[in-house]
């Protein structure tokens, strides 16, 4: 069985430098629930792999965040002309944890 307890012990030291916010526990956690109700793998690499990139691409915040820019500059980040949506990261990129 994963122990959380463990697990925000040695997190909350590294890469958090000794803190953790109630909002980052909660991001993780969704995250953690998620693996614990239906993992696609019992590899915890998978596991460390899916927090690892939610760590960078959400600024460390373990939130659901908008991509910094909005994709300005980039050649995705321009309005679609049927559409008129510019497309760019948004939300976890880790919502296919389970099944």
């Amino acid at each position: 069985m994963f122990s959380r307890d463990i697990y925000f012990d040695c997190v909350r030291h590294k890469p958090f430098g000794g803190k953790l916010t109630q909002e980052q526990v909660n991001g993780q956690n969704w995250i953690l629930a998620a693996w614990e109700k239906g993992a696609l793998s019992d590899d915890l690499r998978h596991l460390a792999y899916a927090l690892a990139t939610t760590l960078h691409e959400t600024a460390s915040t373990m939130l659901p965040i908008c991509e910094y820019g909005k994709g300005s500059g980039r050649p995705y980040g321009k309005e679609d002309p049927e559409t008129h949506q510019a497309y760019f990261g948004r939300g976890f990129c880790t919502t296919d944890l389970a099944g």
